[in-house]
């Protein structure tokens, strides 16, 4: 089975279920406390272990105990961390507040993540050529994703480019470099309006591909819609695909089926399939 590489954040989630988000001046009492191990970058390649995929992650973690959790979680996992090296920074985290229905507050410490740099990805340059699909994050600065996403082009690596929620905007230049970009109706801040990616998707998708992505996939509750130059296509889900957790393990059996040789429309349905069967 081909590998896959994933770079991007990597964090410790610390994640409180509540039954209502607190109020400036109430707070609200949290029923349960998850720790887990976080991050688009680490989710993907937790994801891939779960679907028998092979990956290694490329990403920074600091040098305290929460830097140890993360290495062995993922190591007992079965993701390989030969490429997680350590920064003079604490590692990342993400407080997180989550509701009955997955809907989510996040606050994000971004510590060593910060340190995930070019040169980082230039000294591993080789491993991308020995792999059979790249996943990239908006996380990290523009500048890192782009030069992961040049150095598998240089390899014709194929390349997916998964759109974590954020306020800065994605490049244009960033979207052309990406064999497929893939985002949510409710995680595309930074790349689309959420409003009106949910009341006018294909038109959404198509304003995409006209700033320069090969082929964008938007994932919503019933639905993928895969968009290219020539049309735009739905593969319909039986399950929810637009939280943070359905779209990571979409984006798993996305890279799997690249890696493995398989066409985009093939490569997408196996996402569905994927993202369907590991989020209840």
């Amino acid at each position: 089975m081909a590998r896959v590489l994933v770079t991007g954040f990597i964090s410790i989630d610390f994640i409180a279920h509540v039954e209502g988000f607190a109020s400036t001046s109430v707070p609200e009492q949290a029923t349960d406390l998850d720790v887990a191990c976080g991050g688009r970058a680490a989710n993907q390649a937790m994801a891939l272990t779960a679907i028998e995929g092979e990956v290694s992650l490329l990403a920074r973690v600091g040098t305290d105990e929460h830097a140890t959790l993360l290495t062995e979680e993922l190591l007992e996992i079965g993701v390989g961390t030969e490429f997680v090296q350590q920064a003079p920074s604490p590692t990342g985290i993400r407080l997180i507040t989550e509701l009955g229905d997955g809907t989510r507050q996040i606050t994000v410490f971004r510590g060593a993540n910060d340190y995930l740099s070019v040169d980082d990805l230039n000294r591993r340059a080789e491993a991308f050529r020995q792999v059979g699909a790249v996943g990239v994050t908006t996380e990290p600065a523009g500048a890192v994703a782009l030069r992961a996403l040049e150095i598998a082009a240089q390899g014709q690596i194929p390349t997916v480019l998964t759109h974590a929620a954020s306020a800065k905007p994605v490049s244009d230049r960033l979207l052309a470099n990406a064999s497929v970009v893939v985002t949510s109706d409710s995680t595309c801040s930074g790349l689309l309006d959420p409003g009106v990616a949910k009341e006018h998707p294909e038109a959404s998708l198509r304003a995409l591909v006209q700033r320069g992505a090969p082929a964008v996939v938007l994932l919503s509750q019933t639905r993928a819609l895969l968009a290219t130059a020539t049309d735009v296509r739905e593969v319909a889900s039986p399950g929810r695909l637009d939280t943070e957790d359905a779209v990571d393990a979409f984006v798993a059996g996305l890279l799997q089926g690249l890696a493995e040789g398989e066409a985009l429309e093939p490569a997408v349905l196996r996402g569905v399939r994927t993202g369907c069967l590991l989020v209840d």
